[in-house]
Parts: C-alpha cells; sequence; structure tokens
C-alpha cells in the first residue's frame, strides 16, 4: 500500500511517495525502487543520481530512529546503499 505524504519543497506543495520504508532493529529503512533494464549500467553511480530524492524522504519523518537509504534496482536484483 502506497502512501501520499504532502511536502512543501520551494513554495510549492508536492505529493510525495516513498516505495518503501519500515522499522527494523531501530533503524528506519527508505528504499527507492528504479526499473532500469541496462546491462550496462553501473548501479552505484546510477543509485547516486537519486541522493537527493532519498534526501527528501528523509526529511518526512522525525529524528525518533537512525535512518538508512538505499535503491533497489528491480531487474537487476540488487540493493545500493545512499
Amino acid at each position: 500500500m502506497e502512501v501520499n505524504y504532502l511536502q512543501t519543497i520551494n513554495d510549492e506543495i508536492k505529493t510525495l511517495i516513498p516505495d518503501r520504508t519500515f522499522i527494523e532493529d531501530d533503524v528506519r529503512w527508505i528504499i527507492d525502487y528504479k526499473t532500469v533494464f541496462d546491462d550496462e549500467l553501473n548501479l552505484e553511480t546510477e543509485a547516486k543520481t537519486h541522493t537527493e530524492q532519498l534526501k527528501i524522504y528523509e526529511s518526512l519523518f522525525d529524528n525518533n530512529y537512525p535512518i538508512k537509504k538505499a535503491i533497489y534496482f528491480v531487474a537487476q536484483g540488487s540493493l545500493v546503499l545512499i
């Protein structure tokens, strides 16, 4: 189930939809899924291009838990920590 969050960014109200967030072992995880069908793709480099998006998602949550962020590349079955 997707949860929509409203956030004001640069004086504009945006709807943000993190793909997955959960708490495990007192750590909040924020994971964004990407479906890219490119065997030549450098997953580490591609994941870094989404850092700002994950920072915005991070701002949605309180600071009660340390946060880990990652991109999950669906086609490659690979999780890359940010």
